[in-house]
């Protein structure tokens, strides 16, 4: 198991990519995904967006998008995991090296680190029973009817 940084073309064109994208959708989000590649392209130019792939060979089997930026209120260096996903199959080896991979950069980079997870879902109750991360607070998505 291999864990890189990796531009968003290599992320985009990586065998095993289509096949992170639909499970995630149908996992996480319930729906079909659909990026705003303009400004993924926008950010990953300006330099606030990392990708870290998980290869198994040459083969796609995580990934995580995170976007730099400041806590306006602190000060503080971020970083926020946009995405994170891990193939069933490979979730325990590949997520946890992309975890401790951005562990360790935040670590070295002096940045916090911010990820959300769906409730009830593998990464929540992980995060949940760890003892390097602790729930700051509840995030609700209003949902237009």
């Amino acid at each position: 198991m291999q864990v890189k940084q990796i531009s968003l073309a290599t992320l985009l064109n990586s065998s095993g990519f289509s096949d992170c994208c639909r499970e995630y959708a149908e996992e996480i989000l319930g729906r079909t995904a659909v990026p705003d590649m303009a400004a993924y392209e926008k950010f990953e130019a300006t330099g606030v967006l990392r990708i870290l792939g998980a290869f198994c060979g040459e083969r796609l089997v995580a990934f995580s998008v995170v976007l730099l930026s400041e806590n306006l209120s602190t000060g503080a260096k971020v970083a926020s995991v946009n995405y994170v996903y891990a193939t069933p199959q490979y979730r325990s080896r590949a997520g946890a090296a992309l975890l401790a991979r951005l562990m360790r950069e935040a670590r070295e980079t002096g940045r916090e680190l911010y990820l959300t997870a769906a409730a009830n879902t593998l990464l929540d109750l992980r995060l949940m029973g760890s003892q390097c991360f602790e729930p700051i607070e509840t995030v609700y998505r209003y949902r237009r009817r």
